[in-house]
């Protein structure tokens, strides 16, 4: 669906006050732009871009999305790599200062539509059981999955174990890693950024043999973007992903939006690219992401003078205001959102991104621009991923 304008201008439901783990559906409105300067002009830019949320991700739905370029023409295509995730590719014959790619995405979580399920072969696939140069093992961390995997234990538990081990081992340090960091490096250093605890995660995954994939997206009320694991269990006749966040030694919940997934940062980093000329090119990056809307379970009760109908929700109820939210189950919040989410233009209420918190990874600094011979650069973006469309909307 192409997104109406009209939402970013909508006020923003303060998440602090929701108890999303009981929330019944919520409605996230998700803001990304990397900007790029040049010195002098440059041509022939080729960018790919791994930031639109995916159609559908286990309970987890993409409703609108638009993706713009400005600043340059640019040729544009859309498809989906192995991993399913939704990939664009641009190319500018020539920049003449600045280029600009914007996202806005509407996602929406529906709590009962269940786990992320996969086929039952994923659980013997090679791409999620082998180490990749991120995640390649050393004897330091041959020891640690040795001590995880003594004890005999369910493939669910024995990740939680991994989560814990990983969440003890690093501390979180913005600006000591950068996005080459391999995981022995990163536990050697006992210091990193999520993507750091991450791969080490991952690296303590392919050692135990259990399946798992490396998670890209956000998590609300941190400062930039968020990596997380994704483990790989038996479900039945299937297979299901069950998430951890080592970073803050937790399970992910509905304050998580899933971007992508793959074998480590490598294939899912946001942004990447090349262009020939022989100045150096700058990112600045900018994210806002937040509670657009949300119905939590209870059922409306009957009103009485001191509470109103959940059909007339109270000032303190509506859309965006924040004066004062109700613990989940106290009375029920129900804010509805049309299907061509048309909502009133109003002033954005979003959390300032750039905080600097444990759990999210680097901005623009973490950017690196290698001129290689003949003048040509690539650039891509350091730290956890920043980690739609008028690009095609059937992705």
């Amino acid at each position: 669906m192409m997104l109406d304008r009209s939402v970013l201008q909508a006020p923003l439901l303060d998440h602090r006050g929701l108890d999303l783990g009981a929330v019944r559906k919520v409605n996230y409105v998700l803001q990304q732009s990397f900007r790029y300067e040049y010195d002098a002009p440059v041509e022939s830019l080729h960018q790919r871009l791994v930031i639109v949320p995916p159609a559908r991700h286990g309970n987890q739905y993409r409703r609108a999305h638009l993706l713009e370029v400005n600043g340059a023409p640019a040729r544009r295509r859309v498809s989906r790599d192995a991993y399913g995730n939704v990939v664009a590719w641009l190319h500018a014959d020539r920049v003449t200062q600045a280029i600009e790619f914007r996202l806005a995405a509407v996602i929406e979580r529906v709590r009962d539509d269940g786990p992320t399920l996969l086929p039952a072969d994923t659980l013997r696939s090679p791409r999620l059981l082998r180490p990749t140069l991120l995640t390649a093992a050393d004897e330091r961390l041959r020891d640690l999955a040795a001590d995880i995997a003594a004890e005999d234990d369910e493939p669910e538990e024995v990740a939680q174990r991994i989560c814990d081990v990983v969440s003890k081992a690093i501390t979180y340090e913005y600006g000591v890693t950068s996005v080459q960091t391999t995981a022995a490096e990163a536990l050697a250093a006992g210091r990193g950024v999520c993507q750091d605890f991450a791969h080490v995660m991952l690296a303590l995954c392919h050692l135990v043999q259990l399946p798992a994939r490396y998670v890209s997206g956000h998590l609300l009320g941190q400062g930039g973007t968020h990596a997380w694991v994704e483990v790989i269990v038996p479900h039945g006749q299937q297979a299901e992903a069950v998430a951890f966040d080592p970073c803050n030694d937790r399970r992910t919940d509905s304050g998580y939006v899933t971007v992508a997934t793959g074998r480590d940062y490598s294939d899912v980093a946001p942004t990447s690219g090349s262009y020939v000329g022989t100045s150096s090119g700058r990112l600045t990056t900018d994210r806002k992401v937040g509670v657009l809307a949300a119905a939590l379970t209870r059922p409306p009760t009957a009103p009485s003078p001191a509470q109103p109908s959940a059909s007339a929700p109270s000032p303190d109820l509506a859309l965006g205001n924040r004066t004062s939210w109700p613990r989940c189950g106290e009375q029920a919040v129900q804010v509805v959102v049309d299907d061509g989410l048309g909502l009133p233009d109003r002033g954005l209420a979003a959390e300032d991104t750039r905080a600097q918190a444990r759990g999210h990874g680097k901005e623009a600094d973490g950017f690196e621009v290698r001129v290689q011979a003949g003048g040509r650069a690539a650039g891509g973006l350091g730290g956890s991923q920043l980690g739609g469309d008028h690009i095609d909307h059937g992705v």
